[in-house]
């Protein structure tokens, strides 16, 4: 069994609580990201090539009394087609890039709620009548890091609703970041018992369920992960709805969607442009590297030594001008040594924030710190560890922070028996020792001149366990 050690030490308030609130090297930085269009729609060739695939197997199905059964009164409502696979946590986990264009004049576009956030494409024109459809779906992107996510599979593609699987496409390439590569993807498709359809395109290939056409799904089961197949920019979910008529239809109700009077979501999302909450917080060794296409790097970490500069971040949906955002960075002791403020000057959508701090170099900061951002009233924090040159075992098996009483003495505490602790001076010559029998224990310091020096702690074998460095005032 392995023995910890915990040192309360409380010292050296100068230190731990005077340093500058405004560090010299903090600096604020506000950015956009993500292209406002993820791709430049389905060709009309890949739509007709869909259609006959769909139109064969739901033939199939009906001929051989497979096809799910229809419910004419059926009021059926989605739920959301994306969720947060087990083991991660982001504050939220996705943005909307685009939604469905109901201007039907070519390069004009309006969405559902008389916006522009969404485009049109030159293939989609029918000269005979003169109208356009542009985009059809609604693309929904995996945030912060659409790559990082999509390689780590951290959110999962699931049925809007219950419903059978009517087609399956799967294998092709789904890396691709610019509009220079073939139609194909990777989707699933689902007939639900209301005669609607939705397509869930763009998935990271040889991750789909491993269920076939025919088979029967339940809501929120597991179809997939994102991916960017087909012509496409990043990684996203194109989720495209289909009525039991066939046409295509925008599930978001709004004052320039005159296809529905109700949304067909069990609840509809706020306008993306409106949404203004955080997605994440995250700390990085350098500034955040974002939108490389297929990159692999992020400088994300959460561990930084003494001296060394961090770069924490905020990630948001959407934020409005004159929305302030604060951010504080706590060192281990609970002290506010980074205090800023930002007022945003516009409007942005999926932005992201970062500062700059710079540890100091002392080892007595060593320990867990918080990063902390305020945000419409709303306060979020992360945890990231400020460490030594220690070991990784090291520094996972003695977590410990430093403090005195009076600057007079140290006192200790473990959860293993402690038989003795020694004081040296940094020259190596020993300045006192002391033997103990148990968890608890001080040492006296008062007599000590200023200056550094280290203590060796031994265990009831009589070993040194750990070897600490303090200042004496």
């Amino acid at each position: 069994m392995k023995n910890y050690l915990y040192i309360t030490i409380i010292l050296f308030s100068n230190l731990i609580i005077g340093q500058s609130k405004n560090n010299q090297n903090e600096s604020l930085h506000v950015n956009g990201f993500y292209h406002l269009q993820t791709a430049p729609g389905l060709s009309n060739e890949l739509y007709d090539e869909i259609y006959e695939a769909l139109n064969n197997n739901l033939d199939l199905l009906k001929k051989n009394n497979n096809l799910i059964t229809l419910n004419s009164s059926s009021d059926l409502k989605y739920g959301w087609p994306l969720k947060q696979a087990d083991g991660y946590n982001y504050i939220n986990y996705w943005l909307i890039a685009n939604y469905f264009d109901h201007d039907e004049v070519q390069y004009s576009v309006t969405d559902y709620n008389c916006g522009q956030k969404t485009f049109d494409y030159a293939n989609d024109f029918d000269y005979d009548s003169g109208t356009a459809h542009g985009h059809r779906a609604v693309d929904i992107v995996p945030s912060p890091y659409p790559w990082k996510i999509m390689d780590d599979e951290q959110v999962e593609v699931v049925a809007a609703a219950d419903g059978q699987i009517i087609l399956i496409t799967n294998g092709n390439k789904d890396d691709n970041c610019d509009f220079n590569n073939s139609d194909f993807w990777n989707a699933v498709y689902l007939k639900h018992n209301d005669g609607s359809t939705t397509w869930y395109g763009r998935l990271k290939s040889g991750t789909l369920t491993t269920k076939e056409v025919g088979d029967y799904v339940n809501k929120g089961e597991f179809l997939g992960h994102p991916g960017s197949g087909g012509k496409s920019f990043y990684p996203h979910l194109h989720f495209e709805v289909y009525d039991s008529q066939n046409n295509s239809v925008d599930p978001f109700a709004g004052p320039c969607n005159n296809q529905i009077d109700e949304s067909l979501w069990e609840s509809q999302p706020v306008y993306a442009n409106d949404d203004t909450v955080v997605n994440a917080l995250l700390t990085h060794s350098d500034p955040p590297n974002l939108q490389s296409c297929g990159q692999t790097e992020y400088n994300l970490s959460n561990e930084f030594l003494p001296g060394s500069t961090m770069y924490p971040a905020v990630y948001f949906r959407a934020v409005k001008s004159g929305q302030v955002l604060n951010m504080k960075i706590i060192n281990p002791y609970g002290s506010v040594v980074s205090n800023l403020d930002y007022s945003f000057q516009q409007d942005y959508q999926s932005n992201y924030f970062y500062s700059s701090y710079t540890i100091p170099e002392s080892a007595f900061l060593i320990g867990t710190w918080v990063f902390q951002a305020n945000f419409l009233g709303n306060v979020y924090s992360i945890n990231f560890e400020v460490k030594s040159s220690l070991s990784i075992k090291d520094i996972i098996d003695d977590v410990f922070f430093l403090s005195e009483i009076n600057n007079s003495k140290l006192r200790i505490h473990s959860n293993s028996l402690i038989s003795k602790a020694e004081i040296f001076d940094i020259n190596g010559r020993l300045i006192k020792s002391k033997s103990f029998n148990n968890n608890d224990f001080e040492i006296g310091i008062h007599n000590l001149k200023s200056g550094i020096y280290l203590i060796n702690i031994f265990n009831e074998s009589s070993e040194v366990i750990k070897t600490l460095k303090f200042v004496k005032n």
